[in-house]
């Protein structure tokens, strides 16, 4: 429900874990259980939600990079939208790095970009780490 907070993954807290942390919790065998612990408003004592793991279906994602105003402005038009990308929805992201860039007033999500051996820019990749997605440039 809305305002609920997942306090633990499994019997551990994740107070002060990054999300990308947490979500490294998550993973596992298909079927194995997990469980997650959830504080709601106006009861004293916590939910415990167990389920088993499903396998992680692969999805499509397409970002639409372009320059709108003076600034970057990506854009989620594949099946799938992630994290900051509504899909239909443009979004301005700010200068992080040289190459990297993030969505301001959001969850922080990242774009890299990537070059090829000339220096031009030849992908992207999306929220670079363990769970980063790779794409190359469309044209």
């Amino acid at each position: 429900m809305a305002q609920d907070l997942i306090t633990a993954i499994g019997d551990r807290s994740i107070a002060g874990l990054t999300l990308e942390a947490a979500f490294r919790r998550l993973s596992g065998p298909v079927n194995a259980p997990i469980k997650f612990k959830i504080t709601r408003q106006g009861q004293h004592d916590p939910l415990v939600i167990a389920f088993a793991r499903e396998a992680v279906p692969s999805h499509s994602v397409e970002l639409q990079v372009r320059i709108a105003d003076g600034k970057l402005v990506v854009e989620a038009t594949g099946r799938w939208s992630i994290l900051d990308f509504e899909k239909g929805q443009p979004t301005s992201v700010a200068v992080f790095s040289n190459d990297e860039f993030h969505v301001e007033n959001g969850d922080h999500t990242r774009i890299a970009f990537t070059r090829d051996a000339a220096g031009k820019v030849s992908g992207a990749v999306l929220n670079p780490g363990p769970f980063e997605q790779r794409g190359a440039l469309a044209r």
